[in-house]
């Protein structure tokens, strides 16, 4: 850090950085080219010393300013607006004077606000400029070549310095620009390609993880296959055909989750599982496990197109024991039946479940398999539901409230 280079830890960002910057610098620039002309035209008429001081105390001022505050904002605009003015004014009313310097010192005007302000005040700016010009050429040049004032030798090196100085500070203000925005696109490169490789580093880990979590429910799918694999053979060494029922039953329970494992492996969706396909899958070994009921039909309509796993495996053992209970107590063993299973959103939380079967029952639901509807119970409350049932003639229905917990 130097006089020339100011500290710019109070100032954030990048491009607030290079503002800052210029601005003091250009500032450091004008105390010094304004103090030399200052000098120079000590002898010459005192309105041009006064504009020359003038500026030098504007330059001096916006130091100031600019180490007390580290906020380069305001001197954009107070440089364009006063530079703006003087310029206007000496081409305009002082008519014994050569106005080459002020042309250039126009033109860094107009480079400074672009830069500083933006496009919009720097159109502002190049716009009442470019008036003043066009005012001088039609209304003042004539008398200004008039009433010129020709130049002694400390007038043209003035006027040499004061064009080199302007020149110089242009040339300066373009420099950093072009700078600015060449070392920014590099950065933009630099950062694009970091991005590039970053996203590859995390797109193979997800990628990783992706098999990994596929692999798990491949492994836990395959795992509970095993158990109804051991659950049926010791099924098949019993005699007692209640305990061969119940272990049918448990068999089911164990189906269901295996069956979520499956279509989580196969869909490679680790979060959510297309409901209807999943439904129908489900009441279709449901079904197989009974020979004997191959006749039952089971109509799916859902409103819901996929669910998550916090809610599809209370659901799914729901489904699973109402559809068991319909073929085990209400339908005979020849006969044909129909299961209509609806799923309806409520809200965005609640959705209903409608269940409805046409067995034929000869004693209540609720006497069969207490087990079974005691773990409906559990179920519903597990989802933060209510849940009603209803007998008659035609068969069974239940009607579920519940909540969707993903």
């Amino acid at each position: 850090m130097s006089l020339f280079t100011p500290n710019t830890d109070r100032v954030e960002g990048y491009y607030q950085k290079g503002k800052f910057t210029l601005a003091w610098r250009l500032c450091m620039l004008f105390c010094f080219v304004f103090s030399i002309l200052s000098l120079a035209f000590i002898s010459a008429p005192l309105k041009e010393l006064l504009v020359f001081m003038l500026c030098t105390l504007i330059a001096v001022a916006s130091l100031v300013y600019l180490k007390r505050t580290k906020k380069a904002q305001f001197i954009y605009f107070f440089i364009s607006i006063s530079g703006t003015i003087i310029a206007g004014y000496t081409m305009n009313f002082f008519l014994e004077s050569i106005h080459y310097g002020d042309v250039l010192w126009i033109v860094l005007i107009i480079i400074f606000s672009f830069y500083g302000l933006g496009i919009k005040y720097g159109l502002v700016v190049l716009t009442t400029n470019l008036a003043t010009i066009i005012y001088y050429c039609l209304f003042t040049i004539n008398t200004n070549f008039i009433d010129l004032i020709p130049l002694a030798n400390v007038g043209k090196i003035s006027l040499a310095f004061e064009m080199v100085g302007a020149t110089i500070l242009i040339s300066y203000v373009v420099y950093q620009f072009v700078i600015f925005h060449n070392y920014t696109y590099h950065e933009l490169l630099t950062a694009n390609t970091e991005l590039k490789a970053q996203n590859i580093i995390i797109s193979n880990q997800n990628n990783e993880k992706t098999t990994l979590v596929q692999e798990v429910h491949h492994r836990v799918k395959n795992n509970l296959q095993i158990m109804v694999s051991l659950l049926r053979l010791q099924k098949n060494e019993m005699k007692s055909d209640e305990a061969k029922e119940q272990f049918t039953e448990a068999i089911s329970r164990v189906m269901v989750m295996a069956s979520i494992h499956q279509k989580l492996y196969k869909d490679k969706s680790f979060t959510k599982i297309i409901l209807k396909d999943y439904l129908t899958e489900l009441t279709n070994d449901i079904v197989n496990l009974s020979s004997s009921h191959e006749k039952v039909k089971i109509i799916i309509d859902s409103d819901i197109k996929k669910i998550g796993l916090n809610t599809i495996v209370p659901l799914g053992l729901i489904i699973n024991e109402l559809v068991s209970n319909s073929i085990q107590h209400g339908f005979s063993e020849n006969g044909k039946g129909i299961i209509n299973l609806a799923i309806k959103v409520k809200n965005n939380k609640h959705f209903e479940l409608f269940y409805k079967d046409n067995g034929n029952w000869v004693e209540p639901a609720e006497s069969h398999s207490s087990f079974g509807v005691e773990l409906v119970s559990i179920l519903v409350s597990q989802l933060e539901g209510k849940h009603d049932r209803k007998n008659n003639d035609s068969g069974t229905a239940y009607y579920f409230n519940l909540k969707n917990l993903d």
